[in-house]
């Protein structure tokens, strides 16, 4: 676990005979922040593999928006650089970048399509931008969306377009359009940040006093659950982000819980709870607050995660004697080992299409990110030699991962594709770990129709 994992949320076990007490949580002072406004993110670091193992890209040409000069002065990327960045993640579609229209270029590297489009304001003030993907040889229109919107969404609206190209041409749904949330640490308290995928317009969405941490999505986008000692003991909050509502969870619990992990298929939600100091695994359900334990011994029991399907649980125990993976029945049964190689690992996640697990394992002193196949089998490690790499997630489609690192120096957030490669960086400036992704959704707030 990163060191948030071990100062925060103090478990009183002997874990690993007392080397690391579970998850750490401490009381940092009381300090009320202001709302963070809209950042850049930093594109730290991009190794230049293309395609994923498997799959071929399939390059598609990117012109340059028209009138983008004149109507976005001040804007922190072009359009155009907008869609590389969105097809160089998704891995499927490689941008074959052209200062305009050029048949010879694209038809020797193959591209069949190509992307252009305009950006002109509107007399309301808002923007009307025009995105199209078009037949290289002919010319002729595959797929075209118009939005009007405001300045500050115009991202968003590439994004949108951005996926539906992924679409269009790959059958396959893209996740520019989906946000991450992640634990910021500022001016002494550590507050949960929501941004665009990539970074960009990155907002906190705490105020909270002390330490705030362990965000997760449900499969409403509208919905952030995390961990906070708003009342002097870590306990677990919902926040709507549309209109700002926080309220606690299972208050009745006179115990601290924590590590919120939402059911991709009903209102149910895990979490762990300490009591007489061991962690044990709760299972809630957010419409009646009912709640239930699911595991029992005298070993601790952190970290869950549930199967896309809803019916199975990972977590982390360390009934061996060190922390490992461990899987079990959303009933609490059938127990097994998943991990035997490695001396800690923790903060399993299982890939959406439930064919491998994603996770976090100590070498030496630093943590790196793993996949292995759900019996433990074909270990594959993604990260290496590039400080601590911690907390790793699947996106929605399950081809990125986005984890925690301090190779920078500092911790921040990095994207990686699912074999390891395309590392970047999205965030800068203080520390930023924990992420957590959102489900597909389109960020937009206004309409816009397809041409």
């Amino acid at each position: 676990m990163e060191e948030d994992h071990r100062n925060q949320i103090r478990l009183q076990h002997d874990w690993l005979h007392n080397r690391l007490a579970g998850i750490a949580l401490y009381v940092a002072g009381c300090l009320c922040l202001a709302m963070v406004s809209t950042v850049s993110a930093q594109i730290d670091t991009v190794y230049l593999e293309i395609s994923v193992p498997g799959l071929e890209a399939i390059p598609v040409g990117v012109l340059p928006f028209e009138n983008v000069s004149k109507n976005l002065p001040l804007m922190e990327e072009t359009p155009s650089q907008i869609l590389d960045r969105d097809f160089f993640l998704s891995g499927r579609i490689e941008a074959v970048d052209q200062p305009s229209y050029n048949r010879l270029a694209f038809f020797k590297a193959n591209a069949a399509y190509f992307v252009n489009g305009t950006i002109e304001p509107e007399a309301n003030g808002k923007l009307k931008v025009s995105c199209r993907l078009n037949a290289t040889q002919s010319k002729e229109l595959v797929l075209g969306e118009d939005y009007q919107v405001p300045a500050s969404q115009m991202r968003q609206a590439i994004h949108d377009f951005s996926d539906k190209v992924v679409w269009q041409i790959t059958g396959s749904l893209g996740v520019a359009t989906s946000r991450l949330s992640y634990v910021g640490f500022v001016n002494g308290s550590k507050q949960i940040f929501v941004s665009d995928y990539d970074g960009f317009n990155r907002v906190q969405v705490t105020k909270m006093a002390g330490i705030n941490t362990m965000p997760a999505w449900g499969s409403d986008p509208d919905k952030l659950y995390f961990t906070s000692f708003r009342n002097g003991m870590s306990q677990i909050f919902e926040r709507t982000l549309s209109n700002g509502s926080v309220h606690q969870l299972f208050s009745k619990l006179s115990q601290q819980t924590f590590c919120p992990a939402l059911n991709p298929t009903n209102s149910q939600i895990l979490f762990t709870s300490t009591s007489l100091g061991v962690s044990d695994i709760w299972l809630g359900d957010l419409r009646t607050g009912s709640i239930r334990k699911l595991t029992y011994n005298n070993s601790s029991k952190t970290s869950p995660a549930w199967a896309p399907n809803g019916k199975e649980i990972l977590f982390t125990g360390d009934r061996g004697r060190s922390p490992q993976i461990y899987s079990m029945q959303n009933d609490g049964g059938d127990v097994h080992r998943i991990t035997y190689l490695g001396r800690y690992n923790d903060a399993a996640a299982w890939s959406p299409a439930g064919d491998r697990i994603v996770y976090a394992s100590q070498d030496g002193r630093d943590f790196n990110i793993y996949t292995c196949a759900l019996d433990g089998t074909d270990v594959v490690q993604l990260t290496s030699n590039a400080g601590s790499n911690e907390h790793p997630v699947w996106s929605p489609d399950g081809m990125l991962i986005a984890f925690s690192s301090n190779r920078s120096g500092t911790k921040q957030i990095y994207l990686m594709r699912r074999d390891g490669s395309g590392v970047t960086r999205i965030t800068n400036g203080s520390e930023y770990s924990w992420p957590s992704w959102s489900p597909i959704q389109s960020t937009l707030k206004e309409n816009h129709h397809e041409s």
